[in-house]
């Protein structure tokens, strides 16, 4: 009787591990998808950081020859004491998330700059998704500079609004490198 309890406590004990080892082992692949579209994941003292969209916002970045990080660090701005890099730096340094939303707002403010210089009506509605999708057609803007855009927007709604996402300051300022970038990019099509 003794060892019939005993076995009864040892299966109690080891059935949700076990049963959670197998969904893993059966559904692996689809774990493994869906992990690589994660930014982070943290679960008591395990944490993964993966920057599967910030690598590929890079690539993007490169494939589209956006100034690099160096040549938009130089950018001249009149009006401002410090550089907008320098500023974003700053603010990474105390908020990273905070920088990412504020490198967003660049990217948006320069979108809705370009749209204008092209004739296009901004109407307080309009999504910058919107905005953007007029400036492609308008514009002619490469498929991948919207790629990109949508890229970065996703990644600043995580920033933003999810309350599990966490991101370093060495995150934050390659998301800022990337959005600045896009911005000067964006900003070319004023002067065109």
């Amino acid at each position: 009787m003794e060892i019939d309890n005993l076995l009864i406590q040892i299966l109690e004990i080891i059935a949700w591990p076990l049963v959670v080892i197998i969904i893993a082992l059966v559904f692996r692949s689809q774990f493994g998808r869906v992990i690589l579209t994660l930014s982070r994941v943290k679960y008591r003292g395990f944490e993964v950081i993966f920057s599967k969209d910030l690598k590929d916002a890079e690539s993007k970045a490169k494939e589209l020859q956006l100034p690099t990080p160096a040549e938009v660090r130089s950018i001249p701005e009149p009006v401002a004491p410090t550089s907008t890099y320098d500023r974003l730096s700053q603010v990474a340094e105390i908020s990273p998330r905070a920088a990412v939303t504020e490198a967003w707002l660049i990217v948006e403010a320069s979108t809705t700059e370009a749209a204008r210089a092209q004739g296009i009506e901004i109407i307080r509605a309009r999504t910058g998704r919107e905005v953007i999708s007029n400036l492609e057609q308008k514009a002619k803007l490469q498929k991948e500079t919207i790629e990109l855009y949508d890229n970065l927007r996703r990644m600043r709604n995580n920033a933003a609004h999810s309350l599990e996402f966490e991101i370093d300051h060495k995150d934050a300022m390659r998301y800022v490198d990337i959005a600045l970038s896009l911005a000067h990019r964006l900003h070319m099509l004023v002067n065109k």
